[in-house]
């Protein structure tokens, strides 16, 4: 399943949670293979067990992010409605060095995107402005974005927004917006 599809946040969380179980229990069967080989923990396997230990942690520290996220999914009632278009992504979380901002949906054109903040809490003039930086770093300054909280507004924005994607600039935004996502 590819970034930005319905449902990406919960696979990655569970795919994540999966390969951590995995790589601990290989860690600790190395560990206990050397404390039974040997009968002491003074030995080589010991050693390569602690370094097994690293990318566990990593994929530990990963699969914790994503299930913070994950309980940010988007509706299925947007999904639903948006799921034959080919201009949306589903399912985003935003991140930045201060702030992440869970993004249920974003309708992309060469315009511009509609995008729904799928968490209350969220400031839209903090996200507007995370979103611009990024888009004015990457040249696509000339795009406009507008954000919505509330579903029935985005879905209405969504409608709207008319579907321009000649030249490519809409492809450019949406790598954009995946690249700024976890």
């Amino acid at each position: 399943m590819k970034k930005g599809e319905a449902g990406n946040l919960k696979y990655r969380c569970r795919r994540e949670y999966i390969i951590t179980f995995v790589l601990f229990a290989i860690s600790f069967g190395i560990l206990l293979a050397g404390l039974i080989i040997n009968g002491s923990k003074y030995n080589v396997l010991t050693v390569a067990a602690v370094l097994g230990m690293l990318p566990a942690v990593r994929y530990l520290t990963s699969s914790i992010v994503f299930s913070k996220a994950v309980k940010f999914s988007c509706s299925n009632k947007i999904v639903e409605k948006l799921k034959d278009r080919n201009d949306v992504l589903f399912d985003l979380y935003f991140t930045g060095y201060d702030r992440s901002f869970p993004v249920g949906a974003a309708v992309v054109s060469d315009k511009g995107a509609v995008i729904f903040l799928n968490d209350q809490k969220s400031d839209v003039k903090l996200a507007e402005e995370h979103v611009m930086k990024q888009m004015k770093q990457a040249g696509l300054s000339d795009m406009s974005i507008k954000f919505f909280k509330e579903d029935d507004k985005f879905l209405r924005a969504a409608e709207n927004h008319e579907d321009h994607n000649e030249g490519g600039r809409c492809s450019e935004l949406m790598n954009l917006l995946l690249d700024i996502s976890l």
